[in-house]
């Protein structure tokens, strides 16, 4: 018999959007209970383990609602902050609470009459124009102190961890890469290893052993690193159960294509328990890949299978695989720490110094070696988070990862005033806009709304009354909500990274657009109950 086709049920406006709403609702109220110094931590329990936490993105994707209709609106609003929070490493909740927000004052157009496929171009190109003003308030971030600042407000006010994480990262440099572990010893600390950061991941995200964290990570693993595509799984299979498999279950590919039925069956037989295969995409192309890719085989004593010289999987040999002591990979990049320095090593940092010696290079090839050169002499700040109880150590390895992803970010793309008074900024522009047209005029009142909203929700969690406030708000001025005084936000050091604000504005609006051009909503049926 053929198998048995799922049952669904439609549901049509105004039902659909009221439920859709009703989850948004239910997901900003929750989330933003997160937002600054001053805010509430949230419970979360899988039934089992406990955490506290005051990290949005945890909160976000811990929410799954029994009514399908109105979890549909949780999720697509989560998967665009998780947009957010994959690109600039923060920013979770100001995305939500921005949707939310959106959704909320575009709604009340929509109510009124208005069509909302005539807000929706309106609302994006006028948000496009407010991205372009944030360039007006950006400053760059240069001096110790200004990255201290960043990366404490990144971690939730948290001075000492803001202050190791500032001064490691101003010690490796602005190329230099950083990245977290945790440790059994009570006391956090900076320990500088041998490794590479490059900018491509793993192939699949089935393959992610932390789903929560979107990462996948193997310590002690072998590795294979070829520039010959993996597509047959029948190339290799053989040689993964006579050789790879009676001395390791687990194994990192790194190639320039990994596809056709070698890739489901990789990830068929991680899913099954028997075998852990990382599968990452090579970076670069052309030469640039292949030294690169032997740039790696230095670095962890692989032989590099190559197409050129015809070598086969099915004739290596166990020995021929390389060792990596820890690999952490997301969808976009991937860090190799811990391995050993080698002569292999260094022989390749000084071939690359005497390419660039070379006077006829071209500057892209210039800019390829210095990247590479970068890449193997700047080694890995690994910090390894210390804490008394497993719960305390979820809750900073959260912040800790934030906080280094958006200092990072402040630092290449410059800082704007924190305290959510840059939203403020975009009022005032709005308001100087000054439209006949009805339309317009609706949209103008719909981000107006909007953009006041991440402000008086930092002012309530931290038991302000926003409206006091506001005519305060002029120039560099804002509210500490640590103490409740107006100062100059500069001198005071309180910033946020202008990708942050840029990241949750573009996203926010993404998904509102999407919400609100929405009609009927299909969902899996409820399952009959049948009387005992």
């Amino acid at each position: 018999m053929p198998p048995k086709t799922p049952r669904t049920k439609v549901y049509f406006p105004p039902e659909s959007t009221q439920k859709v709403k009703d989850g948004i609702d239910i997901l900003a109220q929750a989330v933003s209970s997160t937002l600054g110094a001053r805010s509430r931590a949230v419970g979360l329990s899988n039934g089992e383990f406990g955490k506290i936490t005051k990290d949005g993105v945890s909160v976000a994707k811990s929410i799954h609602l029994e009514d399908l209709v109105q979890d549909y609106g949780v999720q697509v609003v989560v998967e665009a902050a998780r947009k957010t929070n994959d690109r600039v490493g923060d920013g979770t909740t100001g995305t939500i609470i921005l949707a939310h927000a959106l959704i909320t004052e575009a709604q009340k157009s929509i109510n009124s009459g208005i069509s909302p496929m005539a807000i929706r171009p309106l609302l994006e190109e006028r948000v496009n124009k407010l991205i372009k003003e944030l360039d007006q308030y950006v400053m760059p971030v240069k001096t110790l102190s200004q990255k201290i600042a960043v990366a404490t407000i990144s971690a939730n006010g948290d001075e000492a961890l803001g202050k190791l994480i500032a001064e490691t990262l101003d010690k490796i440099g602005d190329q230099g890469v950083m990245t977290a572990e945790d440790t059994k010893d009570p006391e956090t600390r900076v320990e500088f290893q041998e490794g590479v950061q490059f900018d491509k991941g793993m192939v699949n995200e089935g393959f992610f052993t932390d789903f929560e964290r979107r990462t996948a990570s193997l310590e002690d693993a072998p590795v294979l690193i070829t520039d010959k595509p993996l597509k047959e799984i029948n190339d290799v299979r053989g040689w993964l159960e006579k050789v790879v498999v009676p001395k390791s279950l687990q194994l990192v590919i790194i190639s320039p294509e990994i596809s056709g039925n070698a890739l489901p069956s990789l990830l068929q037989t991680k899913l099954n328990g028997n075998f852990m295969s990382l599968p990452i995409n090579a970076p670069y192309v052309g030469a640039t890949q292949k030294e690169f890719l032997l740039d790696l085989c230095a670095l962890t004593g692989a032989k590099f299978v190559s197409q050129e010289a015809g070598t086969e999987f099915k004739d290596l040999k166990y020995e021929d695989l390389g060792q990596i002591k820890r690999i952490t990979s997301t969808k976009t990049a991937t860090i190799i720490t811990g391995s050993e320095p080698t002569e292999a090593v260094s022989a390749r940092i000084a071939g690359i110094k005497t390419q660039l010696e070379d006077p006829d290079i071209t500057d892209f090839e210039k800019e390829k070696l210095k990247e590479r050169y970068g890449k193997l002499t700047q080694g890995i700040a690994v910090l390894k988070l210390g804490a008394i109880t497993e719960i305390e150590l979820k809750e900073r390895r959260e912040r800790v990862i934030d906080a280094i992803s958006a200092t990072q970010s402040a630092i290449k793309h410059g800082v704007v005033i924190g305290g959510e008074v840059v939203y403020l900024k975009l009022r005032e522009y709005l308001n100087e806009q000054k439209f006949t047209n009805t339309l317009n005029s609706q949209i103008d009142t719909i981000l107006l709304e909007a953009l006041k909203a991440p402000f008086y929700i930092l002012m309530r969690n931290s038991g302000l009354e926003p409206g006091e406030f506001m005519p305060y708000i002029k120039g560099n001025d804002g509210v500490d909500v640590t103490d409740g005084k107006v100062k100059d936000f500069i001198k005071a050091g309180i910033v946020d990274p202008v990708e942050v604000l840029r990241e949750s504005l573009l996203n926010a609006t993404s998904v509102a657009n999407q919400i609100l051009s929405l009609g009927s909503v299909i969902v899996p049926a409820p399952e009959e109950k049948h009387a005992s």
